[in-house]
């Protein structure tokens, strides 16, 4: 069994025992971890374009893209 199997696994028997009555928020959960992913890989995109733009030397700009460790 891979990981992500494993983990998907768990979450679900995690949320059946502590949102027994809540049977909807285990697919809602997994819809919203896809949308979150789409949306950091559209984000990281953006930031890269930004990074290997020539203009990118500004100290805001820089330390931005530092923190989220695209420099």
């Amino acid at each position: 069994m891979h990981i992500q199997e494993s983990l998907i696994q768990t979450l679900q028997l995690l949320i059946a025992s502590s949102h027994p009555l809540d049977s909807g928020l285990f697919p809602r959960l997994l819809m919203m971890m896809s949308s979150l992913r789409e949306l950091s890989l559209e984000y990281r995109r953006m930031f890269t374009s930004i990074r290997d733009r020539p203009d990118a030397g500004d100290n805001l700009q820089s330390e931005v893209l530092e923190i989220l460790g695209l420099m």
